[in-house]
């Protein structure tokens, strides 16, 4: 029910945009398109966001597993084990 109810909204907007006099589309044409560019650079920020977050993140496990790694290393060496 609510899917023919939007397909009916989309059908009735999409009608009300044809309908729009050349000047009216011309101008709706081009919000879209700085919409869609904000939207762009939105996007490179948030993708330069998520890369410097992951990087942050496997920075400080390889800390943590390196630091791991020295203790279990003490205990093979405090235990003279040899790998």
């Amino acid at each position: 029910m609510r899917n023919k109810r939007l397909k009916f909204m989309l059908k009735d907007y999409l009608q009300k945009i044809e309908e729009l006099s050349d000047e009216k589309l011309l101008a709706l044409a081009n919000r879209y398109r700085s919409t869609i560019q904000e939207i762009r650079i939105y996007r490179r920020d948030a993708e330069i966001v998520a890369f410097t977050t992951v990087v942050k993140y496997t920075d400080e496990e390889l800390k943590k597993k390196e630091e791991e790694l020295a203790i279990i290393q003490s205990f093979i060496e405090k235990r003279k084990l040899t790998e």
